[in-house]
């Protein structure tokens, strides 16, 4: 089963004794995991972000989640052990109407916009977990 870490999540009880979660749920406190039910959902926007149209209804199955945040050393062990790749560092699908620099290996990054700019992501090609800025 795929793990994804989108969000960090500090809920009590992360954990539930069911015979599907992973074993890490119970190894400790520090790697406790939470259950997420799968469910429908719209993915995309038009007008605003044409780049992410059309939206559409997506189906996503039950998942487990980290219920605390992974560090950037934690994470380097899991790369080192499994060869894994992220998102960000493989240049993304052919996506229309895309504006060129989102057409290389990135990710959105986070900053806080002047007076006059409401923007708070902007593309940053080359940005990933190693490179985060």
């Amino acid at each position: 089963m795929r793990c994804l870490v989108l969000i960090t999540l500090l809920l009590l009880g992360a954990c539930k004794p069911e015979a599907s979660a992973p074993k890490a749920c119970h190894d400790s406190a520090a790697m406790q995991m939470i259950r997420i039910q799968g469910g429908v959902f719209t993915m995309g926007e038009d007008p605003y972000y044409p780049e992410e149209g059309p939206a559409h209804l997506e189906q996503v199955d039950d998942f487990w989640i980290d219920a605390f945040e992974t560090t950037n050393a934690e994470f380097a062990k899991f790369v080192k052990a499994t060869g894994d790749v992220t998102v960000a560092e493989r240049a993304p699908p052919r996506i229309s109407g895309a504006l060129p620099e989102m057409l290389l290996p990135g990710s959105a990054v986070f900053s806080v916009p002047g007076l006059e700019d409401a923007h708070w992501w902007r593309w940053v090609a080359g940005a990933d977990w190693r490179h985060p800025a």
